[in-house]
């Protein structure tokens, strides 16, 4: 058996005689003469002639003295040559009967595996350590399959009470082993082939094994097959290892995937930020000059001087840059700075008016009904911006639908999320909300698109149809109203929109509307001065015109500082203070507190294109008689003003 091993064999009397070795086993150690010369010669000096080719001379040769001395089983223990090569040896002392203990010694090259595993990570070097130390059985049958000699680690590794119960076992017969197919193998080894396998295995402390099992055939003298060696392993850990390797495999690329996505996401939120963040600063700048074009045109309107001719393509002016105020109110809701005057509605009711209205303008051929049933589903919002919400999730489930379709407008009672992601902000959304679904039979949205329908300027129409601004609008006026969206859609199968909106309790609604502050009509000025400081030329001009029309004086500043010296020479004259928010060098806020601190009981209105939000109610707090949106009508102005002096706080415009 022995002569065709792959790996260099040398067995060894228990008189320190060589018994047997193979031709490998003379290439590893450049011996030239032929293995069957070595039979009968003294190991002991055939060690003495090979020591010189390792790194430890001498510590190769006490190592053996002491592997023989001890008699135990050696496994993997690696011997550097001087060449560079590095060899694996392996010890198997086998009892004779009445001829004490024999030496099985096996030498192979690793080299190869070195390198290899010089390379592989930490955790594998581990696991290599663990396949090393791990214990190794051996055993021979013949070819009646009776077992013919054991080692005593083979007993420990099956259980076994001694060598006489082992040998009792026929490894061609035994049931068990004839059901996991190991008898079958040891067949095919008895025909010649050499081979690996690995099985599960009880063994006889009730404990569940793999094992590897290396079969090779034994010939004779007469090169006929006598029986069969075999090395047993326990491999159980190496399986666990390899599971949970594939498992940390199958979790790292789902981490992974997570990770990416998540990526995705902030990349794309990021984007919109930027976007959001431009738009905003060209609405903005886009609205000052509205201002002044709409405001012009109001005060041409109303001058007794207009001649009646001229009145028709004025009006054309107005509605035009009306037009384009709307699409200012476009961008800033998207960017979430458009200002909003919230109120608490009730979302069904708002709903089926909106259906009523939205059935005398859709197409005959689209159907629409509203499902809403019993329940609270009182929420705080801009009217304005809701029905604004509504229609443009409308008019994408019409184009959705150009042969035709249903459309069903649905409104539910707080209920949970079910933990879907919010498609606007990319959050999880969880807990209790009001929810306004739009859904429409119509072609749906291929999955390449979805991901960017929220993305202002995007849009599949044809050229000339839409801006591509209307679920962007949608997407920041959810945003606005604290809200969330979702979208689903398959292609083919139509489109469901649903908006999330926080609810509100039935008793905050009289007290929300008790604290609205009415609005007055418009009074003239009774030649009361006003400080108007705005540091955008026209939009100065043009407020500085409008209160000189309500019979107002003015006095006019371009920055804070220009207001500050202005008020400082004046301020027995000045009724009242009119400022934008956003101007260089000072601000509005840094304008009022030094004027407050002249005069404490100054008044003053801000002026702002943004929304304030929390700081709008701590300006309050600190004096500021009112923040109002801009541009500013002639009515409006009117009617800030003198709610002003006539000393009432409040938010207006």
């Amino acid at each position: 058996m022995i002569t065709h091993f792959p790996n260099g064999i040398l067995f060894e009397t228990a008189g320190r005689k060589v018994k047997q070795t193979n031709r490998e086993f003379c290439n590893l150690f450049n011996i030239q003469s032929p293995p069957e010369a070595l039979s009968g010669t003294d190991c002991r000096q055939a060690a003495e002639q090979v020591k010189h080719l390792f790194v430890d001379e001498d510590g190769f040769i006490q190592r053996i003295e002491e592997i023989i001395a001890d008699q135990q089983l050696v496994l993997n223990e690696e011997l550097p040559l001087l060449d560079g090569r590095t060899f694996a040896r392996d010890y198997v002392p086998i009892q004779v009967d009445g001829n004490g203990v024999e030496h099985l010694w096996h030498y192979r090259d690793i080299s190869g595996r070195k390198q290899a595993e010089d390379a592989l990570q930490e955790s594998e070097t581990n696991y290599r350590r663990l396949v090393k130390n791990a214990p190794v059985g051996i055993v021979t049958a013949d070819t009646h399959g009776r077992i013919t000699s054991t080692n005593p680690v083979l007993l420990a590794l099956l259980g076994s009470p001694s060598a006489e119960a082992t040998k009792a076992i026929n490894v061609l017969t035994y049931p068990p082993m004839v059901k996991i197919g190991v008898s079958n193998a040891i067949r095919r080894c008895l025909t010649g082939e050499t081979l690996v396998i690995e099985y599960p295995y009880v063994t006889a402390w009730g404990k569940d094994i793999f094992a590897r099992l290396h079969l090779t055939p034994i010939p004779d003298e007469a090169g006929q097959i006598s029986g069969i060696l075999g090395i047993i392993e326990d491999i159980t850990e190496r399986r666990q290892a390899e599971d949970s390797l594939r498992e940390s495999n199958r979790q790292l690329a789902e981490t992974l995937a997570e990770l990416q996505e998540t990526q995705k996401k902030m990349i794309r939120q990021e984007r919109m930020a930027a976007v959001g963040q431009l738009v905003a600063g060209i609405a903005h700048d886009f609205n000052n000059i509205l201002a002044g074009i709409l405001g012009y045109a109001e005060l041409i309107q109303f001058s007794p001087d207009m001649p009646a001719t001229l009145r028709p393509d004025l009006e054309k002016i107005i509605v035009s840059g009306e037009r384009a105020a709307h699409l200012v109110r476009q961008l800033l809701d998207f960017s979430r700075k458009s200002i909003r005057h919230p109120k608490q509605l009730d979302l069904s009711a708002f709903a089926k008016k909106t259906v009523k209205f939205l059935e005398h303008t859709l197409p005959e051929n689209i159907r629409i009904n509203l499902n809403s049933p019993p329940g609270n589903t009182l929420i705080e919002a801009d009217p304005a911006q809701l029905q604004q919400l509504i229609t443009n999730l409308v008019a994408n489930a019409e184009d959705a639908m150009p042969g035709g379709g249903e459309l069903e407008i649905g409104v539910s009672p707080p209920k949970a999320a079910n933990a879907v992601v919010c498609l606007g902000c990319g959050r999880t959304i969880s807990g209790n909300w009001v929810q306004l679904t739009v859904s429409d039979t119509g072609q749906g949205i291929p999955p390449d698109v979805l991901p960017h329908i929220l993305e202002p300027f995007f849009t599949t129409r044809e050229i000339g149809r839409g801006s591509g601004l209307g679920l962007a609008q949608a997407s920041g006026i959810v945003g606005q109203n604290l809200g969330h969206l979702t979208v689903h859609s398959k292609p083919g199968q139509g489109t469901t929109v649903a908006v999330y909106l926080p609810p509100v309790a039935a008793e905050e609604m009289a007290r929300d509307e008790a604290a609205k502050p009415k609005l007055l009509q418009p009074a003239r000025g009774n030649g009361k001065t006003v400080l108007l400081v705005e540091d955008d030329p026209t939009v100065r001009e043009v407020n500085q015109t409008m209160l000189e029309r309500l019979n107002y004086r003015t006095f006019v500043a371009a920055n804070g500082r220009e207001a500050l010296a202005l008020y400082t020479a004046h301020k027995d004259e000045i009724d009242m203070l009119l400022s934008d928010m956003a101007m260089p060098d000072m601000d509005g806020v840094t304008l009022y507190h030094h004027l407050k601190a002249q005069n404490p009981e100054i008044k003053m209105v801000i002026m702002s294109g943004y929304p304030l939000e929390e700081e709008g109610a701590q300006l309050l707090e600190q004096g500021i008689a009112a923040w109002v949106e801009k541009p500013l009508s002639v009515s409006a102005l009117s009617q800030i003003v003198s709610k002003v002096l006539s000393a009432k706080k409040g938010r207006w415009g």
